[in-house]
């Protein structure tokens, strides 16, 4: 599986780090949307090579330009308006320095692995059979669910039927309470 793909099943307190750590350097729109174009390349050889992170940075920039092209094909006016913002804030930001962006990209994925090992030591990484279990459990539940149900309607007919009762406390009405 895909490492977005895992850190999207993560539980929100991982979750939390990983938006912590995608910040305005390295947006996290741009990692979700270019994902699987960021985890096939080597960031940790581009990250040492100027020639090697110039091209990487041009191919950032196309990615980003494919990726506004769908939205405007959609007629997603908002993103956008919002990936051309970040198209030229990334050509801004690295266009002098690309081997900057390539530091920035590895150090978030090696981040990323750092989050979803912690997760998996901690068994909070969602296991591809944990849909069984969670169906297990809602089926367990709506049991549970279903029997106190049942349970509150016999109670309520055994309470109907002794509705006219006048030994129970409870049935009593107030003023016969306080003549008492």
């Amino acid at each position: 599986m895909a490492q977005w793909c895992q850190l999207k099943l993560l539980d929100p307190k991982y979750q939390e780090q990983v938006h912590q750590l995608y910040d305005d350097s390295f947006p996290l729109d741009i990692r979700q949307y270019l994902s699987k174009w960021i985890e096939s390349v080597d960031w940790d050889n581009v990250a040492v090579e100027v020639s090697l992170a110039t091209v990487r940075f041009h191919d950032l920039l196309a990615q980003l330009d494919d990726q506004h092209s769908r939205f405007a094909l959609e007629k997603d006016l908002l993103r956008q308006h919002n990936f051309l913002i970040k198209y030229t804030l990334s050509q801004d930001r690295f266009q002098e320095d690309p081997v900057h962006m390539a530091m920035i990209i590895y150090r978030n994925l090696k981040e990323d692995q750092r989050i979803l090992a912690a997760a998996k030591i901690c068994g909070t990484h969602a296991a591809p059979w944990s849909a069984h279990y969670d169906e297990r459990d809602r089926i367990s539940h709506q049991r549970r669910t279903k029997q106190r149900v049942m349970e509150v309607k016999e109670f309520w007919t055994w309470e109907e039927t002794l509705g006219g009762c006048e030994t129970l406390p409870w049935r009593e009405s107030p003023r016969k309470m306080e003549g008492q």
